[in-house]
């Protein structure tokens, strides 16, 4: 059967065909220099070589060699797509490197119109179809995202970007970031797991946020950053929307409180503790931590991560690590000694008392910013405390509980200009008395199996979620407690099993099976830390009777990508 050029590209066209988590198609452009270069007959000859023979025929004059297609393949191959292949010598001389994504000049309509290769009716629309299809062949590359701040030209770019992951291959230094990321899509085939951060033209929150994830990168509880890219404004230095690409994420903390099942064995719920006591090490490990530039000077600095909450824990990779960072600051250790860092104060969900808006205390030493993190963090075990106890509407129901008792508050309490977070853990001077309550109904409602979440509460109470800075716990010192606290947790079980004071995971394993046997399985979300059996699990579901809605992330992929909270914005 007779090789057809043409016919053989457009197969081509459509079996590379990718499409973005936008409908919008897009062609790989290395997909296409392959198959034009690509000798597939018996001619000896390559698929550019025979379509331009195809374009002018053999007889006729050909203006164009296919040595002078270097360079201009793409942009050949866009030409045939739309027909024009014949017009190949005039564009390459101005879309030289197949770079596409360049203003179309207007010296291209006077090329046409002075070698009368179309009527002139037909010039301006076939202009206009160029400038606007040919961006299916501009893919900006991960090679081009996974640098620091992009600049795209224009908002007419595709982005590379297939439901959930980046659906472009990497190559030398770009794919060390990715080591052993790689997943395999039966529709896209080699992809890479990506979170985008955007941030609504706001560029001085993305820059800051930049140097922080790169400055804490080397932390094993952060998320990495890959790259960035923003698109340029209207205006010299104005830029609109800007995007930050880390590491893929399985969901949020919240996320997961919202909707997974709460373990249910005592092996479940030490585990749980044990994942989210890592986010204290992390935070632990930003107060002093090196940093390393890339001519190798190393040079020792402090930092805080302010106002954690669940919106700023991820779980990925089996563990929960931090993000968020704009908010954050880092200073070389020996200008420390006498640092005031001047805060501007908002209201945040897990903001302490001395940062709520309307204080008179605008400036704080490192060592109290340290001790607000402590808070953060205190009201971070409150909510998973919560979690682990009732699940996702003990969850829903707490915050619920908190919004009311800031409702409720004396209106003579916030006449100073005192705001509150409406689902906060303080009433801008001290804990919450509701919160209190809540914490003494969770102590009396612990399941039988738990020797540890009892523990936790007492330590909030007394050394996290404390009303006077200088009275919380360091975070050094939280590390070592939180460990001697699992290791309590786990005597004291083992302990009881022993004294026959409580029944062995096993048994309670075994009545899971019954269940199974009984009532089969139901798709449920999953808490990272439970069993790793999908039955077991489901069992435990349908005994606990909690509905729960997918776990799937949606500010994964670029449409639904996590925008800065309205505290978060200027």
């Amino acid at each position: 059967m007779p090789f057809r050029p043409k016919e053989e590209f457009h197969l081509m066209l459509r079996r590379i065909k990718r499409t973005n988590y936008d409908d919008q198609d897009f062609y790989a452009q290395r997909d296409i220099v392959d198959w034009m270069e690509a000798v597939e007959n018996d001619n000896n000859a390559s698929n550019a070589a025979l379509l331009l023979t195809s374009v002018y025929g053999f007889d006729s004059f050909v203006p164009v060699r296919e040595e002078d297609l270097e360079g201009a393949l793409v942009v050949f191959a866009f030409l045939i797509h739309m027909n024009c292949g014949d017009l190949i010598y005039i564009f390459m001389s101005y879309f030289q490197d197949d770079r596409l994504d360049r203003d179309v000049p207007s010296g291209i309509r006077d090329a046409i119109r002075c070698c009368h290769l179309r009527l002139e009716s037909q010039i301006q629309q076939l202009i206009d179809r160029f400038d606007d299809e040919r961006w299916a062949f501009v893919l900006v590359r991960v090679e081009d995202i996974c640098r620091k701040a992009k600049v795209l030209e224009t908002g007419f770019y595709i982005l590379p970007f297939c439901r959930k992951e980046v659906s472009d291959l990497v190559s030398g230094e770009i794919s060390e970031k990715f080591e052993g990321s790689e997943t395999e899509d039966n529709e896209f085939g080699q992809t890479l797991p990506v979170l985008s951060f955007s941030y609504q033209s706001n560029y001085r929150v993305f820059k800051d946020e930049i140097s922080h994830f790169e400055g804490i990168g080397m932390l094993k509880g952060a998320i990495k950053c890959h790259g960035s890219f923003l698109y340029k404004g209207s205006g010299d230095g104005d830029y609109g929307e800007c995007h930050i690409l880390s590491e893929g994420v399985e969901q949020s903390l919240h996320d997961l409180l919202a909707s997974a099942a709460a373990p249910s064995t005592n092996l479940e719920i030490v585990n749980s503790w044990t994942r989210i006591f890592g986010v204290a090490e992390t935070l632990s490990d930003l107060e002093k931590m090196e940093y390393k530039f890339p001519n190798g000077k190393v040079v020792l600095s402090k930092g805080w991560h302010d106002y954690t909450d669940p919106n700023s824990i991820f779980w990925v990779e089996d563990r929960f690590k931090l993000a968020d960072f704009n908010q954050s600051k880092f200073e070389v250790e020996r200008s420390l000694h006498r640092l005031n860092v001047e805060k501007t104060h908002r209201a945040f969900l897990s903001g302490s008392p001395e940062c709520t808006p309307g204080r008179r205390i605008t400036q704080f030493t490192m060592k109290a910013l340290h001790r607000m993190t402590i808070w953060s963090l205190g009201c971070v075990l409150s909510s998973f405390a919560t979690w682990i106890v009732f699940g996702p509407d003990g969850y829903d129901k707490y915050q619920r509980l908190r919004s009311r008792a800031i409702r409720a508050m004396p209106t003579a309490q916030t006449d100073e200009g005192v705001s509150l977070h409406k689902c906060g853990f303080h009433d801008g001077f001290a804990l919450l008395q509701s919160v209190k309550d809540w914490h003494q109904f969770l102590r009396l409602s612990l399941r039988l199996s738990d020797t540890i979440t009892g523990k936790v509460l007492d330590l909030i109470e007394t050394k996290l979620l404390v009303n006077h800075p200088k009275e919380r716990i360091s975070s050094r010192e939280l590390v070592r407690v939180l460990e001697e606290i699992i290791v309590q947790a786990k005597h004291d079980y083992d302990t009881a099993i022993k004294n026959r004071e409580m029944l062995p995971d096993e048994f309670f394993k075994d009545l899971q099976d019954l269940d199974i046997e009984k009532y089969g399985s139901t798709h449920v979300s999953e808490s990272p830390d439970a069993d790793s059996s999908d039955d077991e699990e489901a069992a435990h579901e349908a005994r606990q009777s909690q509905s729960s809605r997918s776990a799937c992330l949606d500010r994964s992929s670029v449409s639904g990508a996590k925008s800065p909270t309205d505290d978060e914005k200027d």
